[in-house]
């Protein structure tokens, strides 16, 4: 830890919240660590520049997004926090859907790709029409029984 952090940390009581590790699980990053490092990565693979980033950013915010501000929400060492009215742009801008795999898979779920769309809605018409055949099946023989 540099000199610098320690004494930033003695005066705000350690460190801040967003470094901080949940209290249940010491040894894992809190999840705005998680999004700082997956934003990170995002900017750096992105073919689009910081500045366009920014500058998008800023037009589907409503308000200025710097340069500064970006690296501020990506740097592990800076309080700031990604915010979430900023992820439909950030998808679309950085072409990564990293972010929202990992909000995804925080909360137990996982992001479908078009193919699983297409699969699971196939298979909820496969089972559908199962149930439907079933029906089927029985009014028949209930008609059967009748005539």
């Amino acid at each position: 830890m540099s000199k610098t952090a320690s004494v930033a940390d003695k005066r705000a009581g350690g460190p801040h919240p967003a470094q901080a590790p949940l209290p249940f699980c010491p040894n894992e990053p809190s999840l705005a660590v998680l999004v700082k490092r997956a934003a990170g990565k995002d900017l750096k693979q992105s073919k689009v520049s910081r500045a366009e980033i920014a500058w998008r950013l800023s037009a589907a915010a409503g308000r200025p997004i710097t340069v500064a501000q970006l690296d501020a929400l990506t740097a592990e060492t800076k309080p700031h926090r990604f915010s979430l009215d900023l992820l439909p742009e950030w998808v679309r801008v950085t072409g990564s859907a990293r972010l929202l795999e990992l909000i995804c898979r925080r909360a137990g779920y996982w992001l479908a790709g078009d193919l699983e769309h297409d699969l699971a809605e196939l298979a909820r018409a496969e089972f559908a029409r199962q149930k439907l055949a079933t029906r089927i099946s029985v009014l028949q023989s209930r008609l059967e029984k009748e005539v």
